[in-house]
């Protein structure tokens, strides 16, 4: 490909915006960016009049950044993926599971996380590529099948572009502003190993392009789309409250008999010196108004309670100190429910995607039944209510179903035996007393 053709896929990739999601959930916002401007205006000695706006270096410009995005995609995923997901097949290992949340996260962040499939130490496994880096052109957009995969990143400061096909990946480097082919390299590379050397080896390429979405929802958005206002006007309102009480920005001063006409060296003298210098007969007092200590707070209070219910999130500070009943918590669960919902669907559907290259890597036969995932989700509930609930129906069920759903029991044939062992060890010491 020419260095053209090239520069060209890596501006739109530079365009794509995804690092706004990556910003937020390590809480560095928008907010980090805001000044404080001032309009100024002053005339010197000889009637020369300067007039512009600078950054305003009197007031306080405290950005405090909050992390709501971090708490709303870090609570789904826990939720969804915390727990092992259970799935018998001996190909999914714990590389594909921890990439499988990893591309989630990646997801939340950017509405869409890219993993690529790769073998490794005779093991097909797959790693999390940066949303921001990928540019693809579909074979399958609405399946989300990938034709040709565009990557461009730097390592280690060198500027590095990539083509992935299912037959190859050709790897360019920038050389004396120029990008140049350095390596054209097999997705599979099989042979036997001598010495420390792979003699008789033979390289072949995938039926498909190593390169899968996996989406965030089905309406393909991030969990940022619906909360930045929110977020936004959080870290406004929380900002300007710490401003206020570091410089008292809602005091003013009343100036009388002004000697002068440099309104900024003025304010610069209270500043730093205490004195407002004034004409004869002048005088110069600090008039304070209140701050809105509760509307501010009452402002931050609303605004906590649209991001989790926009952001579809879980308040736990509404279920009280414990004393929240299961039916509560459930209906206050519903939003992160549905969400949970949506997105491991999509996981669902990333997963179909991955099937194609663990039959023909491990030369099995698995058909998409065989893939479905039962996801073991993360449960909250009021295990007082819970116990007291199954002590009344002991006798009417069965101990299996009673252990079954027993807070403290993980496996229920394990459950069993410890009872039986016990008792047994128990009966031991009644025969010898």
């Amino acid at each position: 490909m020419k260095h053209n053709e090239i520069k060209e896929i890596c501006d739109k990739i530079q365009k794509n915006g995804c690092n706004v999601g990556e910003r937020y959930y390590r809480a560095k916002n928008d907010i980090w960016e805001r000044k404080k401007m001032l309009y100024y205006k002053s005339e010197d000695d000889k009637g020369n009049l300067t007039e512009g706006i600078m950054e305003d270096p009197y007031k306080a410009n405290n950005t405090l950044a909050s992390g709501w995005l971090k708490i709303l995609i870090d609570q789904k995923l826990n939720f969804s993926l915390g727990n092992q997901f259970t799935l018998d097949i001996d190909q999914i290992t714990r590389n594909i599971r921890n990439g499988i949340y990893d591309t989630g996260k990646e997801a939340s962040k950017k509405a869409i996380g890219w993993a690529y499939v790769y073998v490794k130490d005779g093991e097909l496994k797959i790693k999390t590529i940066p949303t921001e880096q990928v540019y693809v052109e579909y074979l399958d957009e609405e399946k989300g099948i990938v034709d040709t995969a565009y990557r461009c990143y730097k390592i280690n400061g060198v500027e590095t572009f990539e083509i992935i096909t299912k037959d190859y990946v050709e790897v360019y480097e920038m050389r004396d502003k120029e990008y140049v082919l350095v390596e054209t390299r097999y997705h599979i590379t099989k042979g036997i190993e001598l010495n420390g050397k792979l003699t008789n080896a033979e390289t072949k390429g995938w039926n498909n392009t190593p390169l899968i979405p996996l989406y965030n929802n089905e309406e393909r958005m991030s969990d940022l789309n619906n909360v930045k206002g929110f977020i936004d006007i959080y870290d406004i309102v929380n900002s300007d409250f710490a401003n206020n009480l570091e410089d008292i920005q809602d005091a003013y001063f009343v100036i009388k008999g002004f000697n002068g006409s440099n309104v900024t060296e003025l304010l610069n003298n209270i500043k730093q010196y205490k004195v407002a210098r004034v004409g004869e007969g002048g005088d110069a007092k600090l008039e304070t108004q209140d701050i809105p200590h509760e509307a501010k707070t009452r402002m931050l209070e609303l605004t906590q309670k649209n991001l989790f219910e926009f952001g579809m999130g879980f308040d736990t500070s509404t279920v009280g100190e414990g004393n929240a009943t299961n039916y509560i918590i459930q209906m206050r669960l519903s939003n992160l429910k549905m969400k949970a919902s949506g997105f491991e669907k999509q996981i669902q559907e990333f997963m179909f995607r991955l099937l194609p290259f663990i039959n023909e890597y491990y030369k099995t036969s698995y058909k998409e039944d065989d893939m479905l995932i039962e996801f073991n989700r993360e449960q909250l509930i009021n295990e007082v209510e819970l116990l007291n609930a199954l002590k009344d129906q002991k006798g009417i069920i069965s101990d299996t179903t009673l252990y079954k759903s027993h807070p403290l029991v993980e496996k229920v044939e394990d459950e069993f035996k410890n009872i039986k062992d016990e008792r047994s060890i128990n009966g031991l010491y009644e025969n010898a007393e």
